[in-house]
């Protein structure tokens, strides 16, 4: 069996392409709705993590890979408004 040669520090940072990142929160997920201007639309408070969150199997931790070069967030799928208005339990008729 041939080993690979130990990386330094600098070398797997060079090499790293995604960072990955899981973050507890079970009962304790905030989050705020703001608009363009940026102000608070709606809030949720101590509530479990919404379904159309990238989050582990049990739904207790949210997890989110980050491309290093663009920051972006790869395994986001933007929520529909529905699933907004569920979350920050927002009335569409009003």
């Amino acid at each position: 069996m041939r080993r690979m040669k130990a990386l330094t520090l600098s070398e797997a940072t060079m090499k790293a392409k995604t960072l990955k990142l899981r973050c507890n929160v079970f009962e304790e997920f905030n989050a705020e709705l703001v608009d363009e201007e940026g102000r608070l639309v709606s809030e949720v408070e101590d509530e479990h993590i919404p379904p159309w969150f990238p989050s582990d199997e049990y739904d207790m931790a949210i997890t989110l890979e980050i491309d290093i070069a663009t920051g972006r967030i790869v395994n986001w799928t933007p929520p529909t408004a529905e699933q907004l208005n569920k979350t920050f339990d927002i009335d569409d008729a009003a």
